[in-house]
């Protein structure tokens, strides 16, 4: 807010306090966790496939590996791009119609993970229409989310309403939404070229 930036110089994390979280919460904030394989990592994301049931039930070795690597993720990310002008709007994976989802729910249907959750769905889809994506792909992130407990569509919520918050969004300017779409498993594309049939 008063313009300083600063890198940390450590950050200290206890993986026992992830367990006084209601499971609902746990299993929302694992949506984030599936948003960095797919936007940087594949090696990651197949880690998340082969030891989702460990990381569901809180098994420590697990975890701090998977928060070791999302912290190694975000941070190289953030250090390349402090101000958000380039590449640390690939952070925005999912957010762009989990935003509007939260938002069309009046910020209580779908907890922030959820919603994020349902966007990437949404971006995975809209990747694969442009060929960047492979159907297989789009099946192994999907898949994942199921067996984690995510959402991977909403109900309940009008379309119109959706589409509307999306271009009220902060990451759309002159009605144009910069979208993040991926490249591959573990390669994120920053796209403002979607036409509105692809979004569906």
């Amino acid at each position: 807010m008063i313009g300083a930036f600063y890198q940390p110089s450590l950050v200290l994390l206890d993986t026992n306090i992830l367990k006084t979280l209601p499971k609902r919460e746990w299993i929302a904030g694992l949506a984030e966790v599936v948003k960095y394989g797919m936007i940087a990592d594949r090696n990651f994301f197949c880690f998340l496939e082969d030891r989702m049931d460990d990381i569901v039930e809180m098994q420590i070795p697990a975890l701090h590996h998977m928060v070791k690597r999302c912290c190694e993720i975000k941070a190289r990310v953030v250090a390349q791009d402090e101000r958000e002008s380039g590449l640390r709007r690939i952070l925005n994976y999912g957010h762009t119609i989990g935003h509007a989802i939260e938002f069309a729910g009046g910020f209580s249907r779908y907890l922030h993970g959820e919603a994020v959750s349902i966007g990437m769905v949404a971006a995975a889809n809209i990747s694969m229409r442009k060929g960047l994506l492979t159907k297989d792909e789009v099946k192994r992130q999907t898949s994942l989310q199921k067996m984690m407990g995510l959402p991977v569509k909403f109900s309940g919520l009008e379309v119109d309403e959706i589409q509307r918050a999306m271009l009220s969004d902060k990451k759309s300017k002159d009605k144009q939404i910069n979208w993040v779409l991926l490249s591959g498993l573990g390669n994120a594309v920053v796209d403002n070229d979607v036409d509105s049939a692809l979004v569906s």
